[in-house]
C-alpha cells in the first residue's frame, strides 16, 4: 500500500525487517510484559503473527527500507494458541529474569495468560456482543522520533482495510487505562470505549465496527 513518496504500509517480513520491529515495540511498550520479556520475545511474537493464517502483520517502511511503524492484529480467540505456541520460549525468558516476578503488573498478566492458555480466557466479541466475526487489534507501534508524521494513522487505517478483506465485522483493542495518549488516538481514528466491560486490571476495550455505510455515523447503542 503507497500512502505517500516517502512512506510505504508493507507485509510484515522475517529477517532483518523483524530486528526494526523489535526495537520499536520495545520502546513503544516499554515496562509492560512483552517489553520485559526481552527483543528475543518480540521478535518470536512479530513472527507468530507473520505465520499465521489470518493473522495481520504489516510494517511503515521508507524509501530506505528502515521500518518506522508496525502493527500486529489475529481473529478473536488467537490468544490461546498464541500463547502455546509461545509458553517455553516465555518460561525460558523469565528463568533468565527471575526478577521480573516480582513486577505486579508483570504477575497480573502473566496469570491471565495462564488462564488463556488453559482456555478460560472470555471471548472478548462475546462480551460486547459485536457482530461476528471480530479481529483484534494486538499491538501498534511508532518509532519515537516519526510520532507526528501520522504514521499510526496510516497503519490502523490499513488494518481496517485488511480486516475487511478477510471478511471481519469488527474490531477490539485493549489499552491500558493510564495510556491516555493511546487512547485519544484510538478516539481520534473511531474507535469507541465500552464501558460495559469490567476492567481487567488497568485494562480498557476499545472497539470499532467495520460492516457499516461510508457516511453514516456509528451508534454507540449498536454495542452492548
Amino acid at each position: 500500500m503507497n500512502v505517500t513518496n516517502k512512506l510505504t504500509i508493507v507485509p510484515m517480513t522475517e529477517g532483518n525487517m523483524l530486528d526494526d520491529v523489535a526495537e520499536l515495540h520495545l520502546d513503544a511498550f516499554a515496562g509492560h510484559l512483552n517489553a520485559l520479556l526481552g527483543s528475543g520475545y518480540a521478535k518470536a511474537l512479530a513472527t507468530w503473527f507473520i505465520r499465521h493464517h489470518g493473522a495481520i502483520a504489516i510494517a511503515a517502511i521508507d524509501e530506505n527500507k528502515k521500518v518506522l511503524g508496525y502493527a500486529l492484529g489475529a481473529p478473536v480467540g488467537y490468544s490461546t494458541r498464541l500463547n502455546r505456541d509461545l509458553c517455553w520460549g516465555v518460561a525460558a525468558r523469565i528463568i533468565t529474569r527471575p526478577w521480573l516476578i516480582f513486577n505486579t503488573q508483570f504477575r497480573s498478566v502473566l496469570i491471565e495468560r495462564m488462564r488463556s492458555f488453559v482456555g478460560l480466557q472470555q471471548n472478548v466479541s462475546h462480551v460486547l456482543e459485536l457482530p461476528e466475526p471480530s479481529m483484534s487489534l494486538v499491538a501498534i507501534g511508532v518509532a519515537s522520533s516519526q510520532r507526528r508524521r501520522k504514521i499510526g494513522q496510516h497503519l490502523i487505517q490499513a488494518v481496517e482495510t485488511k480486516a475487511r478483506d478477510l471478511q471481519m465485522r469488527s474490531l477490539v483493542l485493549s489499552v491500558y487505562e493510564s495510556a491516555t495518549a493511546a487512547r485519544r488516538f484510538y478516539e481520534q481514528c473511531g474507535w469507541q470505549p465500552c464501558s460495559m466491560v469490567t476492567k481487567n486490571g488497568e485494562t480498557l476495550k476499545y472497539w470499532r465496527l467495520l460492516d457499516y455505510t461510508p457516511g453514516v455515523a456509528l451508534d454507540s447503542d449498536d454495542v452492548h
